[in-house]
């Protein structure tokens, strides 16, 4: 039987997502053929011969219907609930597989049948025997797919009798293949490419073909999923010498970074609200703290995921998750010595070598470690950190594999809490020194971490795998620190200075089992993934209390004035423990159909989240002590169009919430922030799939927002929870903010040799309504526009063959540091120009990146002003083979 079925629900959000969907039908018939078959008709049949539905249907959409009895049987049962549906719809439902296409001329409409319908599957692989992964298969003219890691693919439903199947990818020669599908079989077919594995992992695969599973849980390439995702990969990297994840992230839209606590660590948004350190940062999909410099040597490319994902991860802020996937051993031998030096003392030597370690290549092993040396143009800042990051892979069978990685990680900093202006406010810094320094040159941050990461993989069958990923991590933070109880310095520039001391010894662990496959049922194609994942982290701490030091000239500054007492704390010795934990368990389908036309999501997830403080007998718990407890549902849905196999319209609407434990304050528990978001977008891959574009539109209302308000000299008037006179805080809930915007990211292939990546983006992110700021206040650290554009040419021949030139312009728009908007606390906006110059010749390389060219002066906002790096000069060069 086949049915059409309306259904009426009282959920608000249900009802605008069917709007939703219905403007995007109507938009994406803009983009296809204007005929008969749009007509929408309404028709209710209940097990009707075929030829009389035919007459039926033929009446209904004022149309003739021509079609062969030798393949169409007329006494064949036909039942349809059509409520005023497009007539190519109730066709497909019709017909399914027994249609091969469909012919109109006028209101002539002619069924072509079909012979059957069969499957292709086959594998791909280098001429050394090594899979080839992300190949693009396609029947010419017809579908397409791509090679998963082992180099296998599939194309289901594809009509019997002879077709030319093509493999391609980026930078190899395209190849073809003639085969013979029959019906109700599968047919086998095999490519060598005559490049090896090497050469194939050095080219880049671009467009939105590419797919992002770690961060997704989905084999479905970037250009099906109703989400916005951004990738910055290995060759953008390369390309900008970047060792610095916020040099990173400004090839993305929609993402910046807004502050840094004391050099330790960089603070991000994403779509205009804060990123969440301990909730929206990934390592391959599995948690990771932003508690230190996130970049790593080890990372093979960022992965940006736009606005709400507790769907996936849970407790979580709605902005974006940045996913750092990490570089895996290889099968071939593979070696990589590098060297970069720069100005101000920068020493950066590093090496990634892999290869396998037996002669069957069943036990593969990579290991990158990397040493750096750098001071800073602020005096007496420097940083000296030291990265080792082995890992093996075991393929045990065809089947499975086993992968097992470990980070270990030294990072020391100076502690730099930045600078004060003479009046307190950001239009008179300029009367400082960017070098000035105000801290102690002897406080440190530093950062010690010990992770170990098992990810076991097992391929069910063709269709269906299985993957089972744990980790352990043991971090340490010794935070020897400086800050400024007031912001502002006496007439004679004299400001007042405290310096504490805090010892964290956060433990994560976690289990992650998901399982994920596609089956099909007819005309349905099912894109399907189940999980259930654990998460715990522990944060051990002690602090010695605070200590009023003397205070510091901010025009002459004088240092070690004041003898600091520090703590000889270790691990073992903390007090109570502050914890979080997280379970979920999820499940989430797309389903395609209409010759994968059209894509419905749906994802929901059931979370348990527990966050408080494990307390000793010598530190027992306070009388008003709870644990927070929470158990939500959180729902996405999504639907994807696709007009022709490069383009594809998307509408999505996602839910998210944040836990936000006891206020600090009371000690009481402060109910959650909820989030939900509505996006809708394009996505495309033009010069086959070289080029990928993506365009996205969305509005995120997060509402019961709590929030903290300092420096309040006395008891706020607004409602607030609590008002403490010793720390001059206030404590309140009840926020509406919301975040609206446009984003647009540019990026691959333009011709031979060139690459390039734009992004820009408009976000609105303000309050609408707060007891503590003003209605219509831009929230802290928004920058409402950014834009930038990167291009790198290569030279493919003659006497500059193996050279490189790349320029690039980055801008960000001004941001106010507080969401009390106080004009005294807005920076202004930040450009900055780039360039680099490489060359290539066989095994040896080296670059010249110059970042900030014309040596503009920009700021951060944190309790101080940071100031962004001035023009710098870095080399590199070494030698692969």
């Amino acid at each position: 039987m086949y049915s059409f079925v309306r259904t009426t629900t009282s959920n608000k959000h249900f009802h605008r997502f069917l709007l939703f969907a219905f403007a995007f039908f109507c938009f994406s018939a803009t983009y296809a053929q204007q005929n008969i078959l749009d007509k929408p008709i309404t028709l209710h049949l209940y097990q009707t011969k075929l030829s009389d539905a035919i007459l039926s249907i033929e009446k209904a959409a004022d149309c003739s219907i021509s079609y062969s009895e030798t393949f169409l049987n007329n006494e064949q049962l036909i039942s349809l609930d059509a409520n005023d549906i497009p007539l190519s719809s109730v066709l497909q439902q019709m017909f399914g597989d027994l249609v091969k296409g469909i012919r109109v001329k006028g209101n002539q409409i002619s069924i072509q049948p079909s012979k059957g319908k069969g499957t292709i599957t086959g594998t791909v692989k280098t001429s050394d025997g090594q899979a080839a992964a992300f190949v693009s298969i396609s029947i010419q003219g017809q579908r397409s797919t791509q090679t998963d890691e082992k180099g296998h693919f599939t194309l289901t439903s594809v009509e019997a009798g002879r077709h030319t199947v093509q493999a391609s990818h980026l930078g190899l020669r395209t190849q073809n293949q003639s085969v013979i599908v029959s019906p109700e079989e599968t047919t086998e077919v095999f490519f060598t490419f005559i490049e090896n594995a090497q050469h194939l992992d050095e080219v880049t695969v671009t467009g939105q073909k590419r797919k992002t599973a770690s961060v997704t849980h989905s084999d479905l390439p970037i250009q099906d999923i109703p989400l916005s995702i951004q990738l910055i990969d290995q060759t953008l990297l390369q390309q900008q010498l970047t060792i610095d994840v916020r040099d990173a992230i400004k090839n993305v839209s929609g993402i910046t970074n807004t502050g840094t606590y004391a050099g330790g660590y960089a603070d991000y948004t994403g779509r205009g609200f804060a990123m969440n350190g301990t909730s929206n940062f990934r390592r391959n999909g599995i948690y990771l703290n932003n508690m230190s410099h996130l970049y790593n040597d080890n990372i093979e490319r960022i992965e940006i995921l736009k606005g709400p994902a507790s769907v996936m991860y849970g407790d979580i802020a709605p902005g974006a998750v940045m996913n750092f996937v990490t570089k895996k051993p290889l099968d071939y031998d593979y070696r990589k010595f590098e060297m970069k030096i720069g100005e101000y003392g920068l020493y950066r030597p590093s090496f990634d070598l892999s290869g396998p370690l037996d002669q069957q290549h069943k036990l593969l092993y990579r290991v990158n470690a990397s040493y750096e040396r750098s001071n800073s143009f602020i005096d007496y800042v420097n940083n000296q950190t030291l990265l080792f990051t082995p890992s093996i892979t075991w393929l045990i069978t065809p089947k499975l594999s086993w992968n097992i990685e470990a980070a270990f990680k030294n990072d020391e900093r100076t502690h730099n809490a930045g600078v004060v202006s003479p009046d307190g406010t950001t239009a008179t810094l300029d009367q400082l020194p960017l070098s000035r320094f105000l801290g102690e040159p002897n406080n440190q941050f530093r950062y010690r971490e010990t992770s170990l990461y098992s990810d076991l993989n097992y391929e069910l069958s063709t269709h269906w795998r299985i993957r089972n990923s744990t980790f352990y991590s043991n971090t340490q933070d010794r935070v020897e620190g400086t800050y400024y109880p007031l912001l502002t310095p006496d007439e004679e520039g004299n400001i007042v200075r405290s310096t504490w001391m805090t010892n964290f010894f956060p433990t994560s662990w976690g289990n992650n089992l998901d399982v994920v496959g596609n089956v099909q049922t007819g005309v349905f194609k099912h894109a399907l993934a189940f999980g259930i994942d654990y998460l715990r982290n522990e944060n051990g701490y002690n602090q010695v209390e605070s200590q009023q030091m003397e205070p510091i000239n901010i025009f002459n500054p004088v240092y070690g004035l004041t003898k600091v007492i520090r703590s000889n704390s270790y691990p073992g010795m903390e007090g109570p423990k502050a914890f979080f934990s997280r379970t979920g368990i999820y499940a989430q389908e797309q389903l395609s159909t209409l010759q994968d036309r059209l894509h419905l999501f749906a994802g929901l997830r059931y979370n348990i989240t527990r966050q408080g403080t494990e307390f000793t007998n010598a530190s027992p718990a306070p009388e008003l002590y709870k644990e927070d407890k929470k158990n939500l549902l959180s729902p996405r849905i999504g639907l994807v169009i696709k007009p022709k196999d490069w383009l594809s319209l998307y509408g999505s609407y996602a839910q998210s919430y944040e836990q936000n434990g006891q206020d600090m304050l009371t000690g009481n528990i402060i109910p959650q922030t909820d989030a939900d978001q509505w996006e809708t977008g394009i996505k495309t891959s033009l010069l086959n799939d070289r080029l990928g574009i993506g365009l996205a539109a969305f509005r995120i209302n997060k509402e019961n927002v709590f929030g903290y308000v300092y420096n309040l000299a006395e008891e706020p008037d607004f409602p607030h929870l609590y008002w403490d006179p010793d720390t001059k805080i206030a404590s309140y809930l009840g926020g509406h903010h919301r975040s609206k915007g446009i984003e647009l990211d540019v990026n691959g292939v333009l011709a031979k040799g060139l690459n390039v990546n734009l992004a820009a983006s408009y976000i609105d992110a303000y309050v609408v309504q707060d007891p503590a700021f003003a209605t219509g206040n831009q929230l802290r650290g928004n920058a409402k526009k950014t834009a930038n554009f990167w291009a790198h040419y290569q030279f493919q021949q003659g006497a500059l063959q193996g050279f490189s030139l790349g320029w690039g312009i980055f801008y960000k728009d001004g941001f106010y540091t507080n969401s009390n908007n106080d004009p005294t606390k807005w920076l202004d906006s930040f450009w900055s120009m780039d360039a680099s110059a490489g060359y290539n010749y066989r095994n040896v390389f080296a670059r010249l990146n110059v970042s900030n060219l014309t040596d503009n002066i920009g700021y951060l906002g944190t309790a101080g002003y940071t100031p962004l790096w001035v023009r710098r000069a870095v080399l590199s060069f070494g030698v692969q083979f």
